[in-house]
């Protein structure tokens, strides 16, 4: 009869923790950005957090970030999602899920990410590539990362090398979106910064022409960027919204134009 009240109060116990749990989670918002060759974007945001995952075509985690208490990056990502502006590759969802957890996960897989193992699989050993430069400058230069230079751009520096010349005038590109900031409509999720497609053209063209220089650094930081980051652009381009429509809803009568950004790969 003991063994029995002791069983039955540990079960009740347990079943009281787990409905404790289940009712602390909330509905939280959940972005699909689709991608090509079946890569996903899956942005999760509770009221504490911001958590990116980037899977692979079988749903394999490939890289992560998580945005903690950043009160802009989440007025940005609630802004979008209200709108439902990101275009018809986007998914958007409201969900009962654990964010911190997943939180949790992507911070171990991110130290995971940094150390070099033997068992690394080709597409973390990319990873960590495209990690060297996201996070720090290319050796060597102030400004070629696509994460935040440490350097002040409008600045002039007597020690820059022909290819940090190049990088600096990217990310002095007039139309510039840091991750998670909200322009013209759209929303930056990538872990990079995004500039307009004229600004990156001309660091392309800029870098190639220090590559046929044999400028080894030059083809490093091409590979970086275009074959590893797949680095992807910003068109800005003008849509007519409407504002008035007529008894039955079939005709715009009145329409203003708005600006929108769109995400290209470079052609």
């Amino acid at each position: 009869m003991l063994r029995m009240f002791k069983f039955s109060y540990f079960l009740l116990l347990w079943l009281l923790l787990v409905t404790d749990i289940e009712c602390r989670l909330e509905e939280s918002y959940v972005r699909i950005q689709h991608e090509p060759r079946g890569l996903k974007i899956v942005t999760l945001m509770d009221f504490e957090r911001l958590v990116n995952l980037n899977l692979d075509n079988e749903g394999q985690l490939l890289s992560c970030s998580v945005e903690k208490r950043n009160q802009k990056a989440m007025e940005t990502f609630r802004l979008e999602f209200e709108e439902r502006s990101g275009g018809v590759d986007i998914e958007y969802k409201k969900l009962v899920l654990d964010v911190p957890r997943y939180g949790r996960e992507c911070t171990r897989f991110m130290q995971k990410a940094k150390r070099s193992l033997p068992e690394d699989s080709a597409i973390l050993r990319t990873f960590k590539k495209k990690l060297s430069i996201l996070r720090t400058s290319y050796p060597g230069t102030k400004f070629c990362t696509l994460g935040y230079p440490r350097y002040n751009t409008n600045l002039e520096y007597e020690d820059l090398s022909a290819i940090d010349i190049c990088c600096k005038e990217m990310l002095r590109c007039p139309i510039i979106m840091s991750p998670f900031e909200y322009l013209f409509l759209h929303l930056n999720v990538y872990d990079y910064h995004m500039v307009s497609c004229p600004c990156l053209a001309k660091f392309r063209e800029c870098i190639t022409t220090l590559e046929k220089e044999d400028d080894n650094d030059a083809k490093n930081v091409r590979e970086l960027v275009f074959d590893v980051l797949g680095a992807k652009c910003l068109e800005l381009t003008k849509v007519d919204v409407c504002t008035k429509y007529d008894q039955w809803f079939t005709t715009c009568e009145e329409a203003d134009t708005e600006h929108l950004l769109v995400t290209k790969n470079l052609e």
